[in-house]
């Protein structure tokens, strides 16, 4: 309902809080995958799932590190940029901070400035970012989900794939 209708939309876009609630689930928490494979197909539900804004953490919400391994924070930022929607990265998370709301630059926090382009998780995102680039099916192509554990943390398998409609070529 907060959406609108096709006849008259309310917004562009929406924030995929359903989304991030089922991130923390299953990556930071290790609930069954199949809680995600079910959150994946409601989400090619909204009238336009590839507006849809997907993040991990943001400043209404506690930091995925705070809870969550480095691990596990690495497959729910690989899942935001392989998967339909618009990925965005609270600042700091790519630094690897676990304070909510923590500042990264001198002076507003007392210390030396924080951002460091070369943390591993900065570089992790980079190459997150230049994968999702290298080809339309990480942005335009359709998902679907072919694996998923009932029972607990494991496999989830999806793909994605995207008919160029110039050439008639698809992509996965």
């Amino acid at each position: 309902d907060y959406a609108g209708s096709i006849a008259r939309p309310e917004f562009n876009s929406v924030l995929g809080f359903p989304l991030f609630q089922e991130i923390e689930r299953v990556f930071a928490q290790g609930k069954p995958t199949q809680y995600m494979a079910y959150r994946l197909n409601q989400h090619m539900q909204y009238r336009d799932p590839y507006r849809v804004v997907n993040f991990v953490d943001n400043h209404d919400v506690k930091r995925f590190l705070s809870a969550g391994s480095v691990a596990s924070f690495k497959q729910a930022l690989a899942l935001i940029f392989t998967i339909p929607g618009i990925p965005a990265i609270y600042q700091g998370s790519e630094q690897g901070f676990t304070g909510s709301r923590q500042s990264m630059f001198a002076p507003h926090n007392g210390q030396p400035n924080a951002f460091n382009p070369q943390s591993p998780l900065y570089q992790f995102i980079q190459k997150l970012a230049t994968l999702r680039l290298s080809d339309d099916a990480f942005t335009l192509g359709d998902l679907q989900v072919l694996q998923a554990d009932k029972t607990g943390a494991g496999a989830l398998v999806y793909t994605r794939s995207y008919t160029d409609p110039n050439t008639q070529k698809t992509r996965h």
